[in-house]
């Protein structure tokens, strides 16, 4: 493996400009590793079109200010890993002609303003982690992992977003900050401990495990179990904003759970630990 560090030598911001690396040469698929330091400046706005690389890693550094892409024109890009904690605003695509991923995405950045838009075009995410920071996903291809703030102090600041109609085909797990989901996502496992779940609409979940934090759900909800397979341990199921009857699945709930429903709430069973 070799690395190439952006130094933005030629001032120019263009990714595909060889002055702008050191050493002197444009990153390699399958070759190269990427690190854009804290002490370099400018944004990197060109150039941005490297579908036929995949990055063996990319590292954007904390401190790092300068933007990466634009909403019209993301890095489209594929990586082993990509972690960004870097201070700017960050568009990324993952694409690759090679069909090739970004296998592991960890974003952990401070700055929690800006909502990386994730994208994809001939590839997916394999893994995102959501360390700190804003990020939302609206991809026809599912995810196949997703944790967000997953960590041994997991941080309120994480956010993210799973736009309608998008999907994660494995495990989400959630520790800490905010989860939205919008209409007509899936989910197929959800593990939460901590923060706080919006569902606007459709239910997502196959098996649902709860250990803590809210999960609220709000506007219409169509016919089907809201939670599937589901073991309630800790914190709180809302979903008394909802106008109708909840079907809300196969369900074995702990003492002390707390569930806000207005009595509207059906199970196709029903077993309260310690209450047999």
């Amino acid at each position: 493996m070799a690395v190439k560090t952006w130094t933005n030598g030629a001032g120019t911001g263009n990714w595909g400009t060889a002055a702008n690396w050191s050493p002197a040469a444009i990153p390699v698929h399958n070759v190269d590793s990427v690190e854009i330091p804290a002490t370099t400046s400018g944004n990197i706005s060109l150039g941005l079109d490297q579908s036929a690389v995949n990055l063996l890693g990319c590292h954007v550094h904390k401190g790092f200010k300068g933007n990466i892409g634009a909403a019209s024109d993301p890095l489209r890009i594929s990586a082993d890993l990509f972690v960004y904690e870097g201070d700017g605003d960050l568009y990324l695509q993952a694409e690759s002609d090679t069909g090739l991923a970004i296998d592991r995405l960890i974003i952990n950045t401070d700055n929690t303003a800006h909502e990386i838009p994730l994208t994809i075009s001939g590839s997916a995410f394999t893994l995102i982690e959501i360390v700190k920071g804003s990020a939302s996903y609206g991809g026809v291809t599912a995810l196949v992992e997703l944790d967000i703030s997953y960590r041994d102090i997991p941080s309120t600041d994480a956010y993210f977003r799973l736009h309608s109609g998008a999907a994660v085909s494995g495990l989400l797990v959630k520790n800490a900050g905010i989860l939205e989901i919008e209409t007509s996502s899936t989910v197929s496992t959800f593990r939460q401990s901590g923060g706080l779940t919006i569902v606007n609409g459709v239910s997502p979940f196959t098996t649902y495990h709860q250990t803590g934090g809210v999960v609220q759900f709000t506007g219409v909800v169509g016919a089907g179990d809201i939670l599937g397979t589901a073991l309630l341990q800790g914190g709180m199921l809302d979903y008394s904003q909802i106008a109708s009857t909840v079907a809300l699945g196969i369900v074995v709930e702990y003492p002390g759970f707390e569930i806000l429903a207005n009595g509207r709430g059906t199970y196709t069973s029903r077993r309260i630990v310690g209450a047999e």
